[in-house]
């Protein structure tokens, strides 16, 4: 084979060796060996930077082949040292150098400013070779960078990933938190407003009755904010989810409206309220968050007005096919709100009023939480206000239209509804179980006790209640694995006892665990007495039900 010949082979096989892999070490362990076999070099290596702002280390390579090791490289630190000369002086970038040390002789080839590759020999490179590399040092460099990009968006790609694991490990940590935080304020409040219930059916005088009564009022002020704070952190995390059941919207909304009416004639207020007899119809959504989004617009209409009053309006236009947009639009004589504070209601935790001097309560959650329900329900809330002069706002919601009456609930042979029954209360917490004692028996039924699951599952053996009322956070056994032990052995039997949880875990999720280990009712603490009763009224006579209080 002829010089040119061989010179070419050589320019055409190298070439070939770089740019098929897009990562770094793999494609120079392909290029460099290879490489200094046809040149004749007896140790090669590459030193890049990611960074123009950045210095070329010359002490470390990132590649070598073979593997750096100055002991066996006489010279080398001339070398660097009269290369650092070359660096500074940007010879390295226009062309290719040759250092002598020695016996040896380093051929430096730039790699535009991305870096520099060296190869030692113990001969001088024809100067033909030198120009017919420079084609594949281009391409070599091509390549270089190709792979630098490409790591740099795999390690952009991993941050990516690790941030969005930590995001989700933190909101993880805050959901429990916020879980484990609800229990164990909902756990005392349970006892506040059941003792305080019970303490209020007593002989007391005017005094206590009204101190009790604000004991309960503020209590139940607290729940609320607790309530909110766990609809926040559902909606942060995206699992607050709509539970659409069929209702008839009028009756909802005199029920709702009545409380209201009353609140606003102890403040001296008027309440005047206005709905379309359309709405007489049966629909369908989720009424709960409905009167919710209602509650929270009622509660600042009344919070915020000191004098005039508060107009209510319920309307519904023209129907499309089986859905009615329906709108409810709330007016008051209050404070109102200014242009710039207007912008930022909707916002978490904000309030109009933000001084350390304001006059009302609340962490403004309230408007927050209502709008993004209202968006859930593919409605909208407004607000039109002039300061000083009141505000009105407008939720528009559509609503499906359900052309079928609703069952009628058979009234409860009264009879039935009082008979004394025995239920199994299993309950740790040594005040809610004297609460929760207390209320049943005072609807005439026998108690049962336990202190852990454990002890649930033995009374329910040797006892044979007729319910059971279940906590789940309980030691030795919780309420969870001492009903599906209960399941498992009536699967035997075909018998079934009624569970109701009765527990301050109230997310959404705790409801599913419930039902999922073979419960038949769900009620958060604190819960009412009278709805109970009534729940275990209803559920006795038969063998279960698939709705929650």
């Amino acid at each position: 084979m002829s010089f040119d010949k061989e010179l070419v082979s050589i320019q055409y096989s190298l070439a070939l060796l770089v740019g098929r892999d897009l990562q770094l070490e793999p494609m120079l362990r392909k290029f460099m060996p290879t490489a200094l076999k046809m040149l004749g070099g007896t140790w090669g290596a590459v030193w890049l930077k990611l960074d123009d702002t950045v210095e070329l280390n010359l002490r470390e390579p990132a590649y070598t082949y073979p593997s750096f090791n100055t002991a066996v490289l006489p010279g080398y630190e001339d070398f660097v040292e009269k290369l650092h000369l070359h660096v500074r002086n940007a010879e390295h970038q226009s062309k290719p150098l040759a250092i002598e040390i020695a016996t040896n002789i380093f051929y430096i080839f730039p790699l535009q400013k991305l870096g520099l590759m060296a190869i030692r020999r113990t001969a001088a490179l024809p100067d033909k070779f030198l120009l017919a590399l420079q084609p594949v040092i281009e391409r070599l460099t091509t390549a270089c960078i190709a792979c630098l990009e490409h790591e740099e968006l795999l390690r952009t790609q991993q941050q990516a990933l690790n941030a969005v694991r930590k995001a989700e490990e933190a909101n993880q940590a805050k959901s429990q938190f916020l879980a484990t935080m609800s229990h164990e304020l909902r756990t005392p409040l349970h006892g506040i407003l059941g003792l305080t219930s019970l303490t209020l059916d007593t002989h007391l005088s005017e005094e206590q009755r009204d101190n009790l009564k604000s004991v309960k009022s503020s209590a139940n002020g607290l729940l609320s904010i607790i309530d909110e704070i766990l609809d926040m952190s559902r909606i942060e995390a995206k699992t607050l989810r709509l539970h659409n059941d069929k209702f008839q919207l009028l009756p909802m909304l005199e029920n709702t409206l009545r409380s209201f009416a009353a609140r606003a004639e102890e403040k001296g207020l008027y309440f005047k309220t206005s709905i379309d007899s359309n709405l007489g119809c049966v629909v369908e959504a989720d009424s709960n968050r409905l009167k919710q989004i209602l509650i929270n617009l009622l509660d600042n209409a009344i919070k915020f007005t000191e004098s005039g009053g508060i107009c209510f309006q319920a309307s519904v236009a023209p129907p499309h096919s089986d859905r009615a947009s329906v709108s409810f639009e709330i007016q008051d004589s209050g404070i109102g709100i200014s242009p710039a504070s207007k912008e930022k209601i909707f916002a978490l935790f904000t309030q109009a009023e933000g001084s350390h001097k304001r006059k009302y309560s609340g962490i403004g959650l309230g408007l927050a939480i209502s709008a993004k329900i209202a968006s859930l329900m593919h409605g909208t809330i407004k607000v039109d206000s002039v300061p000083g002069q009141g505000s009105t706002f407008t939720l528009t919601i559509p609503l499906n239209k359900v052309n079928e009456a609703l069952p009628t609930k058979k009234p409860q042979d009264q009879k039935a509804a009082n008979t004394s029954r025995k239920i199994l209360l299993a309950e740790d917490n040594p005040v809610n179980r004297k609460v929760a004692q207390k209320v049943l028996e005072k609807g005439g039924h026998q108690i049962v006790l336990a202190v852990d699951g454990q002890e649930a599952l033995t009374a329910w053996q040797q006892e044979a209640p007729d319910l059971i009322l279940m906590d789940i956070q309980m030691p030795n056994m919780d309420g969870l694995e001492a009903t599906v032990r209960i399941r498992q052995e009536e699967a035997l039997s075909g018998a079934h006892v009624p569970i109701i949880a009765l527990t301050a875990n109230a997310q959404e999720s705790d409801q599913q665990a419930c039902f999922d280990a073979g419960m038949d009712y769900f009620i958060a603490k604190p819960f009412s007495p009278k709805k109970l009763l009534a729940v275990i009224n209803d559920l006795l006579p038969i063998s279960k039900k698939d709705h929650n209080v």
